[in-house]
Protein backbone atom coordinates (compact mmCIF):
# COMPACT_ATOMS: atom_id res chain seq x y z
CA UNK A 1 0.00 0.00 0.00
CA UNK A 2 2.55 2.27 1.06
CA UNK A 3 4.39 1.29 -2.62
CA UNK A 4 0.85 2.41 -4.47
CA UNK A 5 0.72 5.64 -2.74
CA UNK A 6 3.93 6.78 -3.47
CA UNK A 7 3.61 6.01 -7.29
CA UNK A 8 0.48 8.00 -6.99
CA UNK A 9 2.45 10.89 -5.38
CA UNK A 10 5.11 10.94 -8.36
CA UNK A 11 2.15 10.82 -10.59
CA UNK A 12 0.98 13.71 -8.95
CA UNK A 13 3.86 14.97 -8.88
CA UNK A 14 4.60 14.49 -12.38
CA UNK A 15 1.43 15.84 -13.44
CA UNK A 16 2.08 19.05 -11.72
CA UNK A 17 5.29 19.53 -13.32
CA UNK A 18 4.26 18.66 -17.34
CA UNK A 19 1.09 21.20 -16.41
CA UNK A 20 3.34 24.26 -14.95
CA UNK A 21 5.99 23.82 -17.97
CA UNK A 22 3.07 24.15 -20.64
CA UNK A 23 1.11 26.89 -18.68
CA UNK A 24 3.90 29.81 -18.15
CA UNK A 25 3.85 31.97 -21.68
CA UNK A 26 6.62 34.21 -22.70
CA UNK A 27 5.91 37.64 -21.75
CA UNK A 28 7.33 41.24 -23.61
CA UNK A 29 6.55 44.34 -22.93
CA UNK A 30 6.93 48.34 -24.20
CA UNK A 31 6.57 51.79 -23.34
CA UNK A 32 2.56 53.21 -24.61
CA UNK A 33 3.82 57.36 -25.18
CA UNK A 34 0.97 58.93 -24.63
CA UNK A 35 0.74 63.29 -25.45
CA UNK A 36 -2.01 65.68 -25.64
CA UNK A 37 -1.85 69.64 -26.55
CA UNK A 38 -3.43 71.35 -24.87
CA UNK A 39 -4.26 75.34 -26.08
CA UNK A 40 -2.10 77.32 -23.77
CA UNK A 41 -2.76 80.77 -26.08
CA UNK A 42 -5.83 82.82 -27.30
CA UNK A 43 -6.47 83.08 -31.05
CA UNK A 44 -8.11 85.79 -32.85
CA UNK A 45 -9.61 85.51 -36.24
CA UNK A 46 -11.57 89.20 -37.55
CA UNK A 47 -14.00 89.28 -40.15
CA UNK A 48 -13.82 93.29 -42.00
CA UNK A 49 -16.54 95.81 -41.00
CA UNK A 50 -17.69 97.16 -44.17
CA UNK A 51 -19.70 100.56 -44.24
CA UNK A 52 -21.81 101.49 -47.14
CA UNK A 53 -20.44 101.95 -50.53
CA UNK A 54 -22.74 104.48 -51.34
CA UNK A 55 -22.10 107.31 -48.67
CA UNK A 56 -22.35 110.70 -49.82
CA UNK A 57 -19.99 113.59 -49.90
CA UNK A 58 -21.94 115.41 -47.48
CA UNK A 59 -22.63 112.99 -44.43
CA UNK A 60 -25.64 113.86 -42.65
CA UNK A 61 -26.42 111.20 -40.35
CA UNK A 62 -24.64 108.54 -39.23
CA UNK A 63 -23.72 105.21 -41.33
CA UNK A 64 -23.79 102.00 -38.71
CA UNK A 65 -21.98 98.82 -39.65
CA UNK A 66 -20.54 96.01 -37.58
CA UNK A 67 -19.14 92.33 -37.88
CA UNK A 68 -17.67 90.06 -35.53
CA UNK A 69 -14.45 88.55 -34.08
CA UNK A 70 -13.77 84.92 -33.09
CA UNK A 71 -11.86 84.43 -30.07
CA UNK A 72 -10.69 81.12 -28.90
CA UNK A 73 -9.27 81.03 -25.48
CA UNK A 74 -8.44 77.72 -23.09
CA UNK A 75 -11.24 76.61 -20.79
CA UNK A 76 -10.93 79.01 -17.81
CA UNK A 77 -9.05 81.68 -18.94
CA UNK A 78 -10.25 85.25 -18.47
CA UNK A 79 -9.60 87.55 -21.31
CA UNK A 80 -10.17 90.98 -22.64
CA UNK A 81 -10.48 92.23 -26.53
CA UNK A 82 -9.24 95.67 -26.94
CA UNK A 83 -8.98 97.88 -30.47
CA UNK A 84 -6.31 100.17 -31.66
CA UNK A 85 -6.79 103.49 -32.88
CA UNK A 86 -6.16 102.63 -36.30
CA UNK A 87 -3.11 102.90 -38.53
CA UNK A 88 -4.28 105.92 -39.95
CA UNK A 89 -2.06 109.40 -39.08
CA UNK A 90 -3.59 111.45 -36.16
CA UNK A 91 -6.26 108.41 -35.03
CA UNK A 92 -7.24 108.38 -31.45
CA UNK A 93 -9.39 106.52 -29.53
CA UNK A 94 -12.47 108.67 -29.82
CA UNK A 95 -11.76 109.48 -33.14
CA UNK A 96 -10.45 106.39 -35.59
CA UNK A 97 -10.10 107.50 -39.30
CA UNK A 98 -9.83 106.02 -42.28
CA UNK A 99 -8.05 107.70 -45.59
CA UNK A 100 -8.28 108.06 -49.25
CA UNK A 101 -5.36 109.81 -51.19
CA UNK A 102 -4.48 111.82 -47.90
CA UNK A 103 -8.45 112.95 -47.17
CA UNK A 104 -10.04 111.23 -43.89
CA UNK A 105 -13.15 109.99 -42.80
CA UNK A 106 -14.04 109.81 -38.75
CA UNK A 107 -15.46 106.43 -37.71
CA UNK A 108 -15.41 104.70 -34.28
CA UNK A 109 -15.67 101.08 -33.64
CA UNK A 110 -18.09 100.33 -29.90
CA UNK A 111 -18.83 97.53 -27.76
CA UNK A 112 -22.54 97.87 -27.54
CA UNK A 113 -25.11 98.04 -30.37
CA UNK A 114 -26.92 101.29 -28.91
CA UNK A 115 -22.83 102.53 -30.38
CA UNK A 116 -22.66 104.63 -26.71
CA UNK A 117 -19.44 102.76 -25.79
CA UNK A 118 -16.46 104.05 -27.65
CA UNK A 119 -14.18 100.67 -27.86
CA UNK A 120 -10.85 101.17 -26.07
CA UNK A 121 -7.34 100.75 -26.94
CA UNK A 122 -6.43 100.20 -23.51
CA UNK A 123 -6.84 98.19 -21.04
CA UNK A 124 -8.45 99.61 -17.91
CA UNK A 125 -7.86 98.61 -14.16
CA UNK A 126 -10.02 97.46 -13.57
CA UNK A 127 -11.53 96.50 -16.80
CA UNK A 128 -14.77 98.33 -17.97
CA UNK A 129 -17.52 98.22 -20.74
CA UNK A 130 -14.71 99.95 -23.00
CA UNK A 131 -13.45 96.67 -23.46
CA UNK A 132 -15.05 92.91 -24.66
CA UNK A 133 -14.12 90.44 -21.26
CA UNK A 134 -15.56 86.99 -20.97
CA UNK A 135 -14.14 83.57 -19.87
CA UNK A 136 -12.30 81.11 -22.46
CA UNK A 137 -14.67 77.67 -23.01
CA UNK A 138 -12.15 76.06 -25.09
CA UNK A 139 -14.29 76.93 -27.96
CA UNK A 140 -14.78 79.80 -30.74
CA UNK A 141 -16.65 82.43 -29.02
CA UNK A 142 -18.03 85.25 -31.24
CA UNK A 143 -17.61 88.65 -30.40
CA UNK A 144 -19.38 91.41 -32.10
CA UNK A 145 -18.11 95.08 -33.09
CA UNK A 146 -20.36 97.70 -33.89
CA UNK A 147 -18.76 100.81 -36.35
CA UNK A 148 -20.43 104.19 -36.92
CA UNK A 149 -19.20 106.79 -39.78
CA UNK A 150 -19.97 110.13 -38.21
CA UNK A 151 -22.14 112.40 -39.46
CA UNK A 152 -21.28 115.83 -40.24
CA UNK A 153 -18.12 115.08 -42.29
CA UNK A 154 -17.76 116.35 -46.00
CA UNK A 155 -15.10 114.04 -47.01
CA UNK A 156 -13.45 113.97 -50.57
CA UNK A 157 -14.52 110.92 -52.90
CA UNK A 158 -12.72 107.60 -52.71
CA UNK A 159 -12.33 104.37 -51.53
CA UNK A 160 -11.19 104.80 -47.72
CA UNK A 161 -9.60 102.49 -45.39
CA UNK A 162 -8.21 101.81 -42.32
CA UNK A 163 -6.32 98.59 -40.32
CA UNK A 164 -7.37 98.49 -36.52
CA UNK A 165 -5.02 96.03 -34.55
CA UNK A 166 -7.37 93.83 -32.26
CA UNK A 167 -5.55 92.42 -28.99
CA UNK A 168 -6.44 90.30 -26.68
CA UNK A 169 -5.12 89.97 -23.10
CA UNK A 170 -5.37 86.88 -20.89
Amino acid sequence: MEMHKMMKSMSLYGLLAITAQTSIAATSTASLPVRATVLSTCSVIANPLYFSTNLPTSILTDSLASTTISVNCPIDTPYSVIMGVGSSPGATKSSRKMVSNGNFLNYNLFTNNTYTTVWSDTLASPPDSTTHQNIGQGTTQIIPIYGKVLANQTPAPGAYADTVTITVIY
